[in-house]
């Protein structure tokens, strides 16, 4: 409900097809959530495979049009705020 801004009682009115159809798309929703999530906050300390992994799991619960643009990871060797910043706007993240 949080996602699609309905309040519980709006949700009562509507017709059983239109709250079956927005619970099936819950799946995928939860699934863009959590890819963005990992995305912006593990992905530069994952090992390049197990990145992979969990994002192509969660990519294959999402429509093809919400799949997560690839971007090539840095590997962390030392500490350089120039980078990370550049490698957190690539993902789309907003750097202050």
């Amino acid at each position: 409900m949080r996602f699609y801004g309905l309040d519980p009682e709006r949700l009562l009115t509507y017709p059983f097809w239109m709250v079956a159809a927005l619970y099936r798309q819950m799946a995928s929703v939860r699934a863009s959530e959590m890819l963005s999530a990992i995305v912006v906050a593990m992905s530069p300390n994952l090992e390049p495979r197990e990145r992979q992994r969990v994002i192509g799991r969660l990519e294959g619960l999402l429509p093809e049009a919400e799949a997560a643009p690839v971007v090539k990871a840095n590997r962390r060797v030392k500490r350089d705020p120039a980078k990370a910043r550049e490698y957190f706007e690539q993902l789309g993240a907003v750097v202050k």
